[in-house]
């Protein structure tokens, strides 16, 4: 598939966007809004996703290494299956995020991390 590093889509506005399976390593988010959006099984590899509304993203099997979600908004988002490492969470709201199946190793978090584990099988 094409590859869109470094790709600026500041601000944007995404909702209901397909970005499944899409490459999109070093691209920077900030402050878009990507309510509901599909990012399934996609390269998102120290991604800036820092003030995005995330909320019910579809982060399903995606590669999440070095992404940064500071301040973003995880409301209800789904992370089942993907690899978060070095991830950057401070500050993010992660509310009934579902992380079950998902590699999470050596990242910063900031916030409430219990919140997240209230649907049961949360990785930790």
């Amino acid at each position: 598939s094409d590859v869109y590093k470094r790709q600026i889509y500041d601000k944007s506005i995404m909702m209901n966007t397909s970005l499944a399976n899409g490459n999109f390593p070093e691209a920077s988010f900030y402050r878009a809004n990507l309510y509901e959006a599909n990012l399934e099984g996609g390269n998102f590899e120290k991604t800036n996703f820092e003030s995005a509304n995330l909320t019910r993203a579809n982060f399903k099997g995606s590669s999440l290494v070095g992404a940064i979600f500071k301040n973003s908004n995880l409301f209800e988002s789904d992370f089942t299956g993907a690899n978060i490492l070095n991830a950057n969470f401070e500050g993010a709201n992660l509310n009934l995020t579902k992380v079950p199946y998902t590699f999470l190793i050596q990242n910063e978090f900031e916030t409430d991390v219990e919140s997240t584990r209230r649907r049961g099988d949360a990785a930790t």
